[in-house]
Order: C-alpha cells, then structure tokens, then sequence
C-alpha cells in the first residue's frame, strides 16, 4: 500500500526536510506498509522531525507511522525514551527501523478533557495521576540528548553563518551561562542521583 501525496503536502515536507528525504518517503511506506501490514494512512499536518500518519495496523491496531529525517537522529531517542517506560504513561513501540528512522508507535486517542469534569477533586486526581511515576531514572545517560548538546550545536553551527552574528554572539554566552552552571550548580551523589547545590 502507498500514499498519494497532495501537491500542498509534496510542498510542506520538501520545504521542511529537502528533496532527497521526500523521494525516499514513498519508498519507507510501501515498504513499511507492508512489512506492518499498515492500511488507511492519514498524514499530519505538522512537520517537526517527523512525517507522521495515523494508520490502522493488521498486527497491532490503531498505530501512528512516524518516518523521521536522520539528521536529527530523533527516532532512536523516541525509541530509547519509549523503551523504557514500556507502555507506562506513554504509548508503546510496536515496531522499529532505527537505520531508517521509522518507529511504528501505538496510537493514542484522547478521551474527555479534563477541564470539561467540573469536579475539580476528579480533575486533580485525574492529573496527579498522571504524573505520579512519570520520571523515572534513565537505565543509560548516555544514550539521551542533553540541553547541554543542543547548545554547543547550535553555537557551533551559527558560528560558520555570517548572517547570525549577532543571534551567535547571544547563543556563545548562552553556552558560557550552561558551562558554568553545569560546573558549579549540579552534582551528582553516590546513587547517581543529579542534585542542585
């Protein structure tokens, strides 16, 4: 099974992720579609790292196809972050191509809104609920992104353009400013527990 591009979303996903990425997008859901056994593709209009379609799964159900750009190394992040909560708080990974930057993830619908309950002790047992055990300690540091990262990045790539000199010299303090609070705010203790001195 494919998916017929409309002209207006051959645009958006060119524009936002080059031509190369959009001709191996045809190629990634016919071969995922099948591999999955995907039918009744809906894409998203929103266009972050990822394309994403809703679709129905003959394995798995209701399932979200998401095919991400591999300059942004996000899908093995999602995958990594997923994992370990394993289906607790957060949709489950049913199925996976990190080479390719493809997860098959479940779907998740929303319910009723919770500002729609007008019992404010039902609303707040409903949130709390939610958060309780929502952080929970990474098994390996060193497989996540860090802020820290993403600013020396993003510093080192505005350093090379002459047309961000001056969002360069905010973005080099910036980093200076993580530098030092990394070095005199945070430690960790004996259990590897991240404290604030």
């Amino acid at each position: 099974m494919g998916y017929i591009f409309t002209t207006e979303e051959t645009q958006k996903i060119t524009n936002r992720f080059g031509q190369i990425f959009f001709e191996k997008l045809s190629d990634y859901i016919k071969l995922y579609s099948d591999k999955w056994k995907l039918k009744s593709l809906q894409l998203v209009d929103y266009f972050s790292v990822n394309c994403i379609f809703l679709c129905e799964s003959e394995c798995f159900g209701s399932t979200v196809l998401k095919i991400g750009n591999l300059q942004y190394n996000s899908a093995a992040n999602e995958y990594n972050i997923l994992t370990e909560y394993n289906g607790n708080k957060f949709c489950k990974v049913y199925a996976f191509d990190l080479d390719n930057g493809v997860l098959l993830i479940e779907q998740i619908r929303p319910a009723t809104w919770l500002r729609v309950e007008k019992d404010l002790e039902k609303r707040l047992s409903v949130f709390v609920s939610l958060f309780n055990g929502l952080h929970i300690a990474p098994k390996s540091l060193d497989i996540y992104p860090t802020y820290m990262g993403w600013v020396n990045r993003i510093t080192k790539y505005m350093r090379g353009r002459k047309d961000y000199a001056d969002l360069y010299s905010y973005m080099k303090k910036a980093e200076n400013i993580c530098v030092n609070y990394k070095t005199m705010l945070f430690y960790r203790n004996s259990n590897g527990e991240l404290l604030v001195r």
